[in-house]
């Protein structure tokens, strides 16, 4: 599904496409709730809000936030870790494939638990290329549940990489 609030990329304009795009997230219903291993997850405006609040996010992120109620549905769950600045809370990892035009990429997902719930932040993109270089992965906590063990690692992601092209998320117009 392509809800698409057709908002350009452009570099110079971050701070005002993120409140355009937390405007359209309100206005169109953008998200719902999902049963995962974790228990409930929540995707609404928030979610936006979160998931541009640093200040150098890029086009990827822009375009995979349109894939994150579908692709969500099949994400695969990686596992959680305690979050290392706010001690009463946890941060559980998934990751869902998205097809940008004939290439795969891997977008990973934090839900952030607190006492009052599970919010979900779309947290990096990436393509399978970029994950089996060495150091390529950047954001600290999904590296170290990669890196953790190349097993563990390879376990989650060879189911990730080896679903077909017709059971992800498309991205319409690129990535």
């Amino acid at each position: 599904m392509d809800r698409s609030a057709g908002i350009a990329y452009n570099p110079s304009r971050r701070q005002a496409i993120k409140r355009e795009l937390v405007e359209w997230a309100k206005r169109s219903g953008f998200g719902g709730k999902y049963e995962t291993e974790v228990g409930t997850v929540e995707i609404d405006f928030h979610t936006v809000k979160t998931s541009f609040g640093h200040p150098r996010w890029g086009e990827d992120k822009l375009h995979a936030i349109y894939t994150l109620e579908d692709g969500f549905k099949n994400a695969v769950y990686l596992g959680s870790l305690d979050d290392q600045v706010h001690g009463n809370m946890v941060n559980h990892y998934f990751a869902y494939k998205v097809d940008d035009g004939g290439t795969p990429k891997i977008v990973f997902c934090r839900a952030q638990e607190d006492i009052n719930k599970n919010r979900l932040y779309l947290h990096e993109i990436y393509t399978e290329a970029e994950i089996n270089e060495s150091g390529t992965v950047k954001p600290g906590a999904v590296r170290n549940l990669l890196t953790d063990s190349a097993a563990f690692g390879n376990s989650i992601l060879n189911p990730l990489y080896a679903v077909k092209p017709g059971e992800v998320s498309k991205v319409e117009g690129g990535l």
